[in-house]
């Protein structure tokens, strides 16, 4: 299994896309160019990138401000994110009471330590990272597994660590995507917004796909993954994208392989590589 590189776990994740995100920017000379992330959320292709040194610098950006805060945290308040992982109590009552901080900030526009830490608990404790989903183990804690099989501190320390000495090449933001995408138009952007279908019911940003299209194909490099819907495809066909079918294998509910769509630039070389197997559109 590939090393994870981010301290969130994501439904729906892509780090298994990497080495094919990598290998892209390869081919295509992307390679001294920043490394753009519009809906960040667990940053697993940024992490991985800049910590393996494929990458000279990133660009994170999520208009969550949950999720901004915990990078924005990991980042600048490192000390005491740290500090706060190793005392933690890995609880149903803390987490009942991380829920509550949660639920009263996250609307919030501005960056909160407590938030942050908040949002890290609720993603390692609850089932597939969702943050408003049930307790891994449920409300009984009978299940196989329990609330902190997956709040390792040692391994969330180490990650949180290991990120926190690449800061300097990392540049995060807590703005719509389309606006930053105006403003950054020489990098190589890998979008993976809120999807179509089920979207709404995972993440608290949403977003307007018709302007997010339209942002990128002003874009020099890019690539955007979704769902296999076909009001996706229309949006990105009538601006002008081109687009593959992919395959990438889920956790969220039950592990699965599904087809995906890819939109990308014209111009961009895309090929299989490594697990992930490209096939043309019919």
């Amino acid at each position: 299994m590939a090393k994870v590189y981010t301290p969130l776990r994501y439904p729906g994740g892509k780090s298994s896309l990497t080495e094919f995100i990598w290998h892209t920017i390869e081919v295509n000379n992307c390679t001294e160019i920043p490394y753009c992330e519009p809906f960040a959320g667990g940053a697993g292709v940024a992490m991985s990138l800049l910590l393996q040194n494929k990458v000279k610098s990133v660009i994170l950006n999520d208009l969550d401000t949950g999720i901004y805060s915990l990078w924005y945290a990991i980042l600048n308040d490192t000390d005491k994110l740290v500090k706060t992982i190793n005392n933690v109590e890995v609880t149903l009552a803390v987490r009942e009471q991380q829920k509550e901080v949660y639920i009263n900030l996250k609307d919030s526009a501005k960056y909160s330590f407590e938030l942050a830490f908040a949002t890290l608990f609720l993603n390692r404790v609850n089932y597939s990272g969702i943050i408003m989903g049930g307790p891994i183990g449920g409300l009984k804690q009978k299940g196989k597994y329990k609330l902190n099989c997956r709040f390792n501190k040692t391994t969330l320390i180490e990650k949180i660590k290991e990120i926190a000495k690449h800061k300097d090449k990392v540049q995060l933001y807590h703005m719509d995507a389309m606006e930053l995408l105006k403003h950054n138009p020489n990098v190589f952007v890998f979008a993976d917004p809120p999807y179509w279908e089920v979207g709404s019911t995972l993440y608290e940003a949403s977003v307007n796909h018709e302007e997010l299209a339209k942002a990128l194909c002003s874009c020099k490099y890019w690539i955007a993954t979704y769902d296999n819907n076909k009001n996706i495809k229309a949006i990105y066909d009538k601006c002008g994208a081109h687009s593959v079918l992919y395959e990438l294998q889920y956790s969220a509910s039950r592990k699965r392989k599904e087809l995906e769509y890819m939109f990308y630039n014209d111009g961009l070389t895309i090929e299989s590589f490594g697990k992930i197997g490209i096939r043309k559109n019919s």
